[in-house]
């Protein structure tokens, strides 16, 4: 008798996140490691240069040599947040005085910095130790975390620019009087505007752009490749997804025509996650069309419309993936992970 088989495993997204129990045993123990040295040492930069030593010589045993994943994960986001103390305690522990903005006639460029240096040097410092911590260790996490802190960096120059641009424009700082923290909100929630989202659109599909090169390296999802990818195409999702919806947001005309929009865009990354069989921006975009829902439906009645849509997606993704396959264009087939019919 001829044994029926299935193969079933390229089609998942596996997360090979613990190696073990006493992975896990080791990730709390980092974790209580980091945050007593944080408590116990007060001086200047010495906690956070300690985190970091002790990071990088537990990394070195645990994670190169007994490949623990869970307690990778939990070393890789302590070096990222060290980063961004570091750059932190540079610009807010008396290191540099207080200085008031320039006045405006000296133009947006000079205004800006007042606000965007102490942001965007922290997330470099971030972004500098987790890719070098992703050369040391081969964590993918820490490799997702230094492109997130590079996004971040650049959305933030921009934002800053346009909101220094803003408020040069409105003559705040004519007088040099401190900007009251209602105003400074009020001209945040005008970023929406297409500079700031432009970008993030931009720089969110440039990214996913780059975890899709990952994906292709590994089209069999069995290396280190396809788990930079996953966590590369998380870090991507929102950048894309948020300005989508936003947009879409803007263009509605009603509560109802605000969910037909949402629904569009989400059956369009529902196409493109199944072309390249990650999820990844789905999870972005569900939350968009939950927001969406809320605003013509009850609660309840919202989540349970989304859930019923969320299962029905995962329970036909497989077939559905084998059905569309066979319809791409010859140069997306076999990029990605191929699905065997079922038998």
């Amino acid at each position: 008798m001829t044994e029926t088989t299935k193969n079933v495993s390229f089609e998942q997204e596996h997360l090979r996140l613990v190696s073990g129990y006493n992975d896990i045993f080791v990730g709390i123990a980092c974790i209580i490691t980091f945050v007593s040295l944080t408590t116990l040492i007060t001086g200047k930069y010495l906690d956070q240069i300690l985190v970091l030593g002790s990071a990088f010589g537990l990394a070195w045993y645990f994670v190169r040599h007994q490949r623990m994943r869970f307690t990778g994960i939990v070393i890789s986001t302590a070096v990222a947040i060290s980063g961004l103390t570091l750059g932190f305690q540079f610009f807010y522990a008396g290191s540099i005085p207080d200085v008031p903005p320039p006045p405006s006639d000296l133009g947006g460029n000079v205004t800006t910095l007042p606000i965007m240096l102490p942001v965007v040097v922290p997330l470099t410092i971030s972004a500098i130790l987790s890719f070098g911590f992703w050369r040391f260790a081969r964590i993918p996490l820490a490799h997702a975390l230094g492109v997130l802190a590079i996004l971040l960096a650049i959305l933030v120059t921009v934002i800053a620019t346009q909101l220094m641009s803003q408020l040069i424009d409105e003559h705040y700082f004519d007088e040099l009087d401190p900007l009251p923290f209602v105003d400074l909100w009020a001209q945040m929630q005008t970023l929406r505007a297409f500079p700031a989202l432009a970008t993030s659109f931009i720089l969110g599909c440039l990214v996913e752009a780059y975890a899709i090169w990952w994906d292709v390296k590994d089209p069999k999802r069995q290396s280190v490749a396809t788990d930079v990818a996953f966590w590369t195409h998380i870090v991507a999702a929102p950048f894309i997804v948020q300005p989508l919806y936003w947009w879409a947001e803007d263009l509605a005309w009603s509560a109802t025509s605000e969910v037909i929009l949402g629904v569009l865009l989400f059956v369009l990354l529902l196409v493109f996650a199944l072309v390249i069989n990650r999820r990844a921006l789905l999870i972005g975009a569900m939350v968009w069309v939950l927001a969406a829902l809320f605003t013509v439906a009850d609660m309840a009645v919202a989540g349970l419309s989304m859930g019923v849509i969320l299962l029905i997606i995962a329970a036909a993704w497989n077939k559905t993936r084998q059905l569309i396959e066979p319809i791409m264009p010859e140069l997306l087939q076999h990029r990605f992970p191929t699905l065997v019919a079922e038998t």
